[in-house]
């Protein structure tokens, strides 16, 4: 093992599956045995990996986590044994969905076969779809609105998604694309070297939104590929290294940029340490404590030998000239899977390289089913440079897709996930949670649901086309993928197919979650004001409890229609439930507008804060809702067809939820003056004097 005074105080941790046995493993997932659990490890130096042990002796690791530790650990030999049979099949499966598709599916091809014309699939041209492309061979951008190069444009959030998709083609696909369909400036591809793997395994592509003056430069990774063991060895992957300041990174993620090499591990150290790597004079800023073998690599060039390129020396310099020639362009990088990793770990290296005018210029970072790049310490580090003044990494998950869920978040290995995470269930609702739920993957506590929501999808998918249009309907390896999903969830989940459905079919949290909200007791209390439901507040774009002290900020701005204050205003309208919450809140001092105010009507909304304020009438008897449910059945006779409920609403009616939509407006149209139910009341409460004139 490297001694620690050879790294210059950089730790490292990897872990190798080749090196313990198999009688290693069972013992550490059975009885938790420490020393047959590090036989695996391999660290920077004999007094970490000491100090690792005695920290798993303190905290022992509770068995479910000691089955992802495992779990990773088998993943990875088993994918190393099946390498070059996971190749062939996948030269296999990629020829015959071509061969099929080049000659119009089965029958095509049976009668193209009958007739001497059969097409042969040939590799490399832009008539060769991946195995991703056939899984969704969706290709044209969403029409649905126009595109902005603004954060949070449905239609840019698109783009990054098919582009993040299209980076599996080849090249020749890559640029038929983009020019036929698109219409936009194809900039270039690269093959990458990967110098651990000895081979050009990474790959990305640029484009302009247009040749010149450009507005939008976008950079996308290609992902993990479904027959490619290297990537998702490298997604099981647990290994990091620490460097100062930054954090912990995972060390298959810096290898796929082409910035360092496990089997020399300075490496690492010394591309993250040289600021500027084309200058003759980068050596020079090597202290003087280091290594003597670290100094000799300084002496070299940075690129690989043989002239082989790197991928984020090739980007960053193709960036800044493209910066140059397009003096108003925003750049994005985007990625899907193992390509969202090297997405946002690339603009993570230009902060640390000190990059400032490249920075200057990124509009934002959009990933898909990306897998953890880091702990917590790297998403501080990041989130000072992403989330001012406005957040600029959005990372997107779709329901138990299991690739967000890796790496593993142990005590050990102190993965976590850093930026907006925007989390759409199976129904495509949209949630910015901090975590998607189920964090680890292979827990025991959400295994039913997994299994429960893949039969659900599998059942979606023949109803999509029906419901949605031909856009959306699923072929048969889409079906297939998702019969797979029966087995393992997570792996059908990761499908683009569902990606690309949810930056089309997104709905947003604050339509769909308002029953929740109505139940939410969250309040924030102000100064004279009192308490105020946090809910209604966050639902007006007065503030988010993730960071509490916004409420405070917009509760103070008296100036509503400043070009600060007015970006997270929604229109207020008084309504049903919630929205009778919202209409209420007006707070600003706004007196001119409030001499004009009319009135409020506002039906059934809860109280600001768990109280209901004015004039109000209620009750909760069990034989009132009776009867309210028996004269359903009557008020089409009673009133007229108007009125008459239909099934749905009578079942709401068993169910109990009587003073809902229907019942308001009844009240609007069929509704007595006061003066009746006050005879009402008289009449129940017995005989009244009446007083006789003298």
């Amino acid at each position: 093992m490297a001694k620690s005074d050879e790294n210059n105080g950089f730790e490292y941790l990897i872990v190798r599956p080749e090196k313990g046995r198999i009688v290693d493993l069972v013992r550490y997932m059975l009885w938790g045995d420490i020393r047959s659990g590090v036989s695996f490890l391999e660290t920077s130096s004999d007094e970490y990996l000491a100090e690792q042990v005695q920290l798993a002796a303190d905290h022992p690791v509770p068995a479910d986590r000691r089955l992802i530790i495992v779990a990773s650990i088998l993943v990875r030999k088993i994918v190393a044994l099946l390498r070059k049979p996971l190749e062939y099949t996948g030269y296999a499966v990629e020829f015959i969905l071509n061969l099929l598709s080049l000659n119009a599916n089965l029958y095509g091809l049976i009668y193209n076969l009958f007739h001497g014309k059969v097409l042969i699939p040939q590799r490399d041209t832009y008539t060769f779809i991946s195995t991703i492309g056939h899984l969704d061979g969706r290709i044209d951008l969403f029409s649905g609105h126009n595109l902005k190069i603004e954060l949070g444009n449905r239609p840019l959030m698109d783009l990054c998604m098919m582009a993040s998709k299209l980076a599996y083609e080849n090249a020749q696909v890559v640029r038929n694309v983009l020019v036929n369909h698109w219409k936009m400036h194809f900039v270039d591809f690269y093959n990458c070297w990967n110098d651990f793997q000895k081979e050009k395994s990474t790959q990305v592509f640029i484009l302009c939104d247009k040749p010149k003056d450009a507005t939008l430069i976008l950079i996308s990774f290609r992902g993990t590929e479904p027959f490619d063991a290297d990537d998702w060895i490298t997604d099981f992957d647990f290994s990091w290294y620490e460097f100062p300041k930054l954090g912990k990174v995972h060390m298959g993620f810096l290898e796929a940029l082409g910035l360092g090499n496990r089997e020399k591990a300075i490496t690492f150290q010394h591309h993250i340490q040289m600021k500027d790597t084309n200058s003759s004079e980068s050596a020079k800023s090597i202290p003087s404590n280091t290594s003597s073998e670290f100094k000799k690599q300084s002496s070299r060039k940075v690129m690989p030998e043989m002239g082989e390129m790197s991928a984020y020396y090739t980007v960053k310099e193709k960036l800044k000239d493209l910066l140059k020639g397009h003096k108003n362009a925003k750049f994005v990088v985007t990625g899907h899977s193992l390509g969202g990793a090297l997405a946002i770990l690339f603009p993570t290296i230009l902060v640390v390289h000190e990059e400032k005018e490249i920075m200057q210029s990124l509009l934002g970072v959009y990933t898909f089913g990306q897998p953890r790049v880091g702990n917590r310490q790297l998403g501080r580090f990041m989130e000072a440079h992403l989330d001012s003044p406005i957040p600029k990494y959005f990372r997107v998950v779709y329901c138990n897709d299991m690739v967000p869920r890796l790496p593993y978040d142990d005590r050990t290995f102190l993965y976590k996930h850093f930026g907006v995470c925007l989390y759409y269930n199976s129904c495509y609702t949209e949630q910015k949670v901090d975590e998607e739920p189920n964090p680890n993957f292979f827990g025991l506590k959400y295994l039913f649901l997994e299994y429960l929501n893949a039969v659900w999808e599998l059942i979606r998918s023949f109803t999509m086309g029906y419901k949605y249009g031909p856009e959306y309907e699923e072929g048969w390896f889409s079906v297939l993928m998702r019969i797979m999903g029966l087995v393992l969830p997570g792996v059908s989940a990761h499908s683009p197919t569902d990606y690309v459905n949810s930056m089309r079919l997104g709905k947003k949290r604050v339509v769909q979650m308002y029953f929740c909200l109505d139940f939410d007791l969250s309040w924030y209390e102000f100064p004279e004001l009192g308490k105020v439901h946090m809910g209604s507040l966050e639902a007006l774009g007065l503030g988010n409890r993730e960071k509490a002290i916004t409420f405070q900020h917009h509760l103070q701005m008296k100036d509503t229609n400043s070009s600060e204050s007015t970006k997270s205003l929604l229109p207020v309208q008084a309504t049903e439930n919630l929205g009778g919450a919202l209409a209420i809140l007006v707070t600003h001092e706004e007196k001119e507008v409030m001499q004009s105010l009319f009135g409020l009507y506002t039906f059934g909304h809860q109280g600001s804060a768990g109280e209901v304020h004015g004039s109000s009438f209620g009750f909760s008897n069990t034989k009132v809702l009776q009867a309210a449910t028996l004269s359903s059945f009557t008020m089409g006779y009673k009133y007229g067809p108007e009125y008459e409920e239909g099934w749905f609403s009578i079942l709401m009616r068993i169910m109990g939820l009587v003073f809902r939509h229907t019942d308001y407006v009844n009240s609007m149209r069929l509704g007595k003056e006061r003066v009746v139910s006050v005879l009402c009341v008289l009449i129940s409460t017995g005989p009244v004097p009446v007083p006789v004139p003298v």
